[in-house]
């Protein structure tokens, strides 16, 4: 049996996996190993003032829950500050660095534009990332490393015009059971799980069946053909 390929997730916060592609986690997680990269710790996600210190650690806490249920190969936390992750030059040298130590089939993250700092600055360094890895620079953080596609995903800002529709129909009460572990958020977002139920049948109607995630196809780097 040849070895699984792999596939790596950069997201802001440690709810927007689940968020944005969850259902279509579960339902390859037996043919990919899935390494999922979250990006800020959390730490303003409080709606009680005694929480303020906590929210770290239980949203790690909730991470690891919800990977369990997802099938998550390996999961990375890079600490970054919430409501303050940059496009910078550490956060910059971290996706080439990990891109290059996992060599993924495919890369996911964030659209942009977004209305929310950390979403959209990840998409930006991520992007920027994607291309500094396959150059032949920085050669003590790997060897260079092109990997064929990346996928961005919705969380509250919406595509337009998704260019591709993911039927998780048959494993989206999982991907709900998966959100569920993020207990904490649910003060901070009322109504989440409604949201997220909503925007699932509302893809799913524009792809044909009952639940489906929505995707774009980035030609930040064009595709050798």
């Amino acid at each position: 049996m040849s070895e699984k390929q792999t596939i790596v997730i950069f997201e802001a916060h440690s709810d927007d996996c689940v968020i944005g592609m969850g259902g279509t986690v579960i339902q390859n997680n037996n043919e990919y190993n899935f390494i999922l990269v979250t990006m800020t710790k959390g730490e303003t996600a409080y709606t009680k003032v005694e929480d303020k210190g906590k929210m770290t650690e239980i949203r790690k806490n909730e991470s690891m829950a919800a990977d369990e249920i997802l099938g998550i190969h390996e999961h990375i936390f890079l600490d970054n500050p919430c409501q303050d992750m940059q496009n910078n030059l550490k956060n910059y040298h971290e996706v080439v660095k990990i891109l290059r130590k996992y060599r993924p089939i495919r890369i996911y993250t964030h659209k942009s534009p977004s209305k929310h700092r950390d979403h959209r600055n990840t998409h930006d360094v991520v992007v920027e990332g994607w291309w500094k890895a396959s150059e032949n620079v920085l050669a003590d953080y790997g060897k260079t490393y092109r990997c064929p596609e990346l996928f961005c995903f919705e969380v509250t800002d919406l595509f337009e015009f998704p260019g591709y529709i993911v039927d998780i129909s048959n494993v989206f009460e999982k991907k709900m059971s998966a959100l569920d572990a993020f207990s904490s958020q649910f003060d901070v977002l009322p109504g989440l799980n409604k949201y997220v139920e909503g925007l699932a049948m509302v893809r799913g109607y524009m792809g044909g069946f009952n639940y489906g995630e929505a995707f774009i196809k980035s030609n930040f780097m064009a595709k050798p053909c």
